[in-house]
């Protein structure tokens, strides 16, 4: 996403959790504001500093560094957002979420990451999320 384009996101989501400073989200508490912010608004931004172009630009023509790779994950690299999109974390939406991105193996996935209450959904969909994420494809590297 352009950076033009993520500055805006910034301030629509600012506005719609109802910070109307830098100083109003500074004063949320980090757990919060994960919560707040699996509403979708902060893919990976071009800003023309840190990410000039594309990583896919960047790889393809290959302009990027040259270093060793650390390959590796941590047990949250994305958010529950990732597997309910803007649905309430509720089992239901769960379910209806897995089966949607794993059609006839909806049963094994919910085998292997069961929510069995409500409560539980948030952190149970963000296992797969993550797993999806980078825990496979970390995997498929080597």
């Amino acid at each position: 996403m352009p950076l033009a384009k993520a500055e805006e996101n910034g301030v629509k989501f600012a506005t719609e959790i109802n910070a109307k400073s830098l100083v109003d989200l500074r004063k949320i508490s980090a757990d919060t504001l994960l919560k707040l912010s699996t509403r979708g608004y902060f893919p990976t931004t071009i800003d023309g500093y840190f990410l000039p172009e594309s990583p896919q630009a960047i790889f393809s023509t290959g302009r990027q560094m040259d270093v060793p790779l650390l390959a590796g994950w941590t047990t949250a690299e994305v958010g529950a957002g990732n597997v309910l999109g803007r649905a309430e974390p509720t089992v239901e939406n769960y379910k209806a979420a897995v089966q949607k991105l794993y059609g006839d193996r909806t049963e094994d996935i919910l085998k292997v990451y069961p929510a069995n209450t409500d409560a539980d959904v948030l952190q149970v969909a963000t296992d797969p999320a993550s797993d999806r994420f980078i825990a496979y494809a970390t995997s498929e590297v080597y």
